[in-house]
């Protein structure tokens, strides 16, 4: 199902994150904070409320039933985690493991492209909570600091896995 596949594939981008803090990579660290934000945006787009704040704490801490958090409350963080990883991404170095970046070949400028942009289509599903939630200002923020945060400038930027008949590209 989609609970159990988004979780999973967010639970290993949080277990990346964490070896990346260990390993002090910091692309590594803000690539695993850019994905397991695209995951979690997808599950509380789907199903609302969904633990965020106490999720992936099993092991370590023997959490065993995480908190369900509100969905504003984990937009919030969502929106927190993106503004981190967009000031840690280090786009004068390429990605350690390049020829493991299957999205984009370890090009860390594209990776934080995509942040950005991920950044601006969780903004958007929050437009109508604009009062509550300041999402007007922060997107004119973006759009007028395009040093600060780069987005998607064109379909070239787009992070999409291409399917061939070669394993492991190979679409079933």
């Amino acid at each position: 199902s989609a609970w159990s596949n988004l979780f999973k594939w967010a639970a290993n981008a949080e277990a990346m994150r964490r070896l990346a803090v260990d390993q002090q990579n910091v692309n590594c660290e803000a690539v695993a904070i850019t994905l397991k934000t695209l995951y979690l945006s997808n599950l509380t787009d789907m199903f609302g409320e969904i633990p965020c704040s106490e999720a992936f704490r099993g092991s370590g801490e023997n959490l065993t039933k995480p908190r369900f958090d509100t969905q504003r409350a984990v937009y919030e963080q969502l929106l927190a985690d993106l503004e981190y990883a967009n000031s840690i991404y280090d786009t004068s170095v390429a990605m350690s493991s390049a020829q493991r970046d299957l999205l984009y070949g370890g090009d860390m400028m594209k990776w934080r492209k995509f942040n950005n942009s991920l950044y601006l289509r969780l903004l958007m599903r929050l437009s109508n909570r604009n009062a509550a939630m300041g999402v007007a200002a922060k997107i004119a923020e973006i759009f007028n600091n395009p040093d600060r945060y780069p987005v998607f400038a064109s379909n070239g930027d787009n992070a999409k896995m291409s399917y061939e008949s070669v394993e492991p590209f190979v679409n079933y």
